[in-house]
């Protein structure tokens, strides 16, 4: 039975909090000659884009995320491992399916897309830019890009994803306790404060 995690996470929950609530948006800057919407081609955030916007806020708060492959059961997986300088550990597993893994080419594009995958969804991050290939894939209409946040509001946002994002009692604390002074000075800090005190009663705490 695989392990995705260490005994204990609380260290790393709070440390991914705190990145994540300053942690930009990869930005869709490469583009995909495969598919094309109103016929220029699509967009997407590359590993490197996706690596740029994440590794300074991750490194800041202690925390690495190292990918490797690995073979089982007659499967190749990608294995992506978050670690907190605590010890602390989680960990995924992504299956590699290419139409012939003996081919170095279709490998290689298999092996990447998994690292992207992988390494945003085991950090939280999400990517924004001109078109939403994963929609235009399945057939579905493309949505036009959001405009641009203020600063104020991707903090606002930034902050509800901590928040919500928070896996135990101590690391929503860690979040408030490190943040408390520009939430009580954030426009919209009845929102936050809403915000964070539903996750404490999901916790079960009276608020």
């Amino acid at each position: 039975m695989k392990q995705y995690q260490s005994d204990e996470i609380k260290e790393l929950s709070a440390a991914l909090c705190k990145a994540q609530s300053t942690m930009p948006h990869a930005l869709k800057e490469t583009e995909n000659t495969f598919f094309k919407v109103n016929g220029k081609n699509s967009t997407y955030a590359d590993l490197a884009a996706c690596q740029d916007a994440a590794k300074p806020h991750l490194l800041e708060n202690g925390l690495e995320v190292s990918q490797v492959v690995d073979f089982d059961n007659g499967i190749d997986f990608l294995v992506t491992m978050l670690t907190h300088t605590s010890g602390q550990w989680r960990r995924s597993y992504y299956p590699i399916r290419v139409k012939d893994a003996n081919n170095p080419q279709q490998f290689g594009a298999g092996v990447t897309y998994a690292r992207r995958f992988s390494y945003c969804a085991i950090i939280g991050l999400t990517a924004i830019g001109e078109d939403d290939d994963g929609n235009m894939a399945s057939g579905n209409t493309v949505k036009k890009p959001e405009p641009t946040k203020s600063a104020d509001d991707m903090y606002f946002d930034n902050q509800i994803i901590a928040i919500t994002n928070a896996e135990t009692l101590e690391a929503l604390r860690e979040v408030k306790k490190l943040e408390a002074t520009r939430w009580s000075a954030s426009p919209k800090k009845e929102l936050i404060y809403g915000t964070y005190n539903d996750k404490l009663k999901s916790f079960g705490v009276g608020v």
